[in-house]
């Protein structure tokens, strides 16, 4: 039942992100919007309220990845073309973790002293 609860955070984790990169894909095929990228940190900054910092990390490196996969031109191509889109998505993984930092403090429970 230990390892249980250890690998319910990452799944759900991973489950949410999941479900952020297909909608976010989505929207990336049937319009022509651009910066994308910026959705996931709300869900990073969920991941770090409901569980710990560490697994919304792993959530921020995992969606930078994606991100440049499925979302910035050319699609589905780890290369990038242009230097903004280095910067879009420099610029989540420095906003996710400084989320992750923040939001894992608020949702940590007090210790109560005896």
């Amino acid at each position: 039942m230990r390892v249980l609860r250890g690998v319910h955070p990452i799944a759900a984790s991973l489950t949410l992100m999941s479900a952020v990169t297909v909608v976010l894909w989505q929207v990336k095929i049937n319009t022509t919007a651009h910066h994308l990228v910026y959705f996931y940190l709300l869900p990073i900054a969920l991941i770090a309220v409901l569980y710990n910092g560490r697994t919304a990390v792993l959530c921020a490196a995992i969606a930078l990845v994606v991100a440049d996969y499925f979302l910035e031109d050319p699609i589905y191509s780890l290369v990038d073309n242009d230097l903004r889109e280095f910067g879009d998505l420099g610029l989540v993984c420095t906003f996710g973790c400084n989320c992750d930092q923040s939001y894992s403090r608020i949702g940590a429970t007090p210790h109560k002293n005896p």
